[in-house]
């Protein structure tokens, strides 16, 4: 879809203009909280509350818009937004254990389900797929 795309699109560059947030209710909003998803995937995690008033919105403006946009909840947008981040390291040579760590994974069983759900491979099978020749990123 054109929000998924617009998603992982942004996960390089948050800057990307890959969809046209213009045509969609509430853009602003939602600009500024798939930017706040980015910023934070490493950080502390945020509440709600806190996200609303970051983001000057009430609770259910910001519930609603990104239900009615992206067909997901706030908490699930983040953990989307994880997800691909967790994809991008595991990508790069990290170890599952790191990536979780790094992404504020702490169930190792949700972990994997959330992952699979997302991409249809496990994390463990997603290094297999990328093979002995990607390109190892540094692991902290």
């Amino acid at each position: 879809s054109q929000v998924y795309d617009y998603i992982t699109s942004t996960l390089e560059d948050p800057d990307a203009k890959a969809f046209d947030l213009s045509a969609v209710k509430n853009s602003q909003v939602l600009a500024g909280l798939v930017a706040l998803a980015h910023k934070t995937a490493e950080g502390e995690p945020l509440t709600l509350p806190k996200i609303c008033q970051m983001l000057l919105v009430s609770r259910s403006t910001l519930s609603a818009a990104c239900r009615d946009t992206y067909g997901l909840s706030v908490g699930s947008l983040f953990r989307m937004v994880r997800l691909e981040q967790c994809r991008l390291a595991l990508r790069d040579g990290w170890s599952v254990a790191t990536v979780m760590k790094r992404y504020r994974f702490t169930n190792r069983g949700k972990f994997a389900a959330y992952y699979k759900a997302a991409f249809g491979v496990l994390p463990s099978g997603q290094i297999e797929l990328f093979g002995p020749d990607c390109p190892k990123g540094v692991v902290s």
